[in-house]
């Protein structure tokens, strides 16, 4: 009998894990944009735009986290906070 899939991480999991490699991050991948699921981190994309669009394509309904690096306060583009509430920003 397979194993029961456990449930994603929260969104505040995947703020915690980017919050943990974003020194690092920051380091590194500087103005990318990154993408946060079940506490992991699944890439690193050049817009916004390639982000969203992979994180919608894998997870779907499940919480995730997009986020570009950067080492300033985040100002969202209204057009980000649109989607039926399926892309989180914080």
């Amino acid at each position: 009998m397979a194993a029961a899939a456990h449930p994603a991480a929260s969104l505040e999991e995947n703020i915690a894990a980017y919050n943990e490699m974003r020194q690092e991050l920051e380091n590194n991948h500087f103005g990318e944009w990154v993408v946060f699921y079940d506490r992991r981190l699944v890439g690193f994309f050049p817009t916004y735009s390639d982000a969203a669009d992979r994180a919608m394509e894998a997870f779907d309904d499940d919480p995730y986290l997009i986020r570009q690096v950067r080492n300033y306060p985040e100002h969202l583009p209204v057009s980000a906070l649109i989607g039926g509430g399926k892309v989180a920003h914080r």
